[in-house]
């Protein structure tokens, strides 16, 4: 019997708004709905916390603040170049027509009038977070196909070559080397050639796509993360957000052994 997919965790919405009596009821309107609630009192607070915190699903801005609105808010976060796309609803009282393309025209996803209507804000919600996990699957799909056809370039331009020099290195030292010193060089070949074949193979064996940071702003594949995504791993804490995700080898990513040759001189 296949276990039970692991419960999500709650999703973490920011609420911006510089007026402490509409922030504190839309806040408990949304924890109350099982939502994790981050909060921000202007703009600046605002972006701040959306560079800050990776696993945001949606950002509740209000329009009218003073400094950086939140027209500029939505703006700026539409410019950050990231790989997860961060829905954003404005609330405004400003219901004429013009203020609520021009938030659109922003990059907001949706709007709600204030003061807030419950039903309104929570549908609205549910939505906004419906088009965050869909356009999320539909990322990992596409990065997964994007690997996909990497390993599959790389079992066939790495593999074949790597098949010789395995089996030839192999045959060596089967065959016997008189000089100790040779015998010790041909053996680290050996075992780097297997190493690259088992990489190759773990590569295959990839299940989901997971990085980690590498140079600056630069990052690159998480091959033991990667391999072992499907795996139930420790349950998650409150602490902060972590940049990788960290999970052991997956037995499922095989290990290379070295491949026999055949028997010629």
């Amino acid at each position: 019997m296949d276990p039970e997919p692991a419960p999500q965790p709650p999703a973490s919405i920011l609420n911006v708004d510089d007026n402490a009596d509409a922030r504190r009821l839309l806040s408990l309107l949304l924890q109350s709905e099982g939502y994790r609630l981050l909060v921000a009192r202007d703009g600046r607070e605002a972006l701040r916390i959306v560079e800050r915190v990776p696993d945001l699903a949606l950002v509740v801005l209000d329009i009218m603040m003073p400094g950086i609105d939140g027209l500029e808010v939505c703006r700026r976060i539409r410019r950050r170049a990231e790989e997860r796309y961060l829905p954003v609803i404005l609330a405004t009282a400003l219901t004429d027509c013009d203020h609520i393309v021009e938030g659109l025209a922003a990059g907001a996803d949706d709007y709600v009038s204030k003061p807030f209507a419950q039903n309104e804000v929570l549908a609205r919600v549910r939505n906004a977070l419906r088009l965050k996990r869909a356009t999320d699957q539909l990322l990992e799909a596409r990065e997964l196909a994007a690997v996909g056809l990497m390993t599959v370039t790389l079992a066939h331009e790495i593999n074949n070559p790597l098949t010789t020099v395995i089996g030839n290195l192999d045959l060596v030292l089967r065959k016997g080397v008189d000089n100790e010193k040779a015998h010790r060089r041909l053996a680290a070949a050996l075992e780097a050639a297997n190493r690259i074949h088992e990489l190759v193979q773990r590569l295959i064996g990839i299940k989901k796509c997971v990085s980690t940071s590498y140079i600056d702003s630069v990052r690159m594949l998480d091959i033991d993360a990667s391999c072992a995504a499907d795996e139930p791993g420790p349950p998650a804490t409150e602490g902060g957000p972590s940049s990788r995700t960290e999970a052991a080898p997956s037995s499922d990513c095989p290990r290379a052994a070295a491949m026999p040759a055949a028997e010629s001189d």
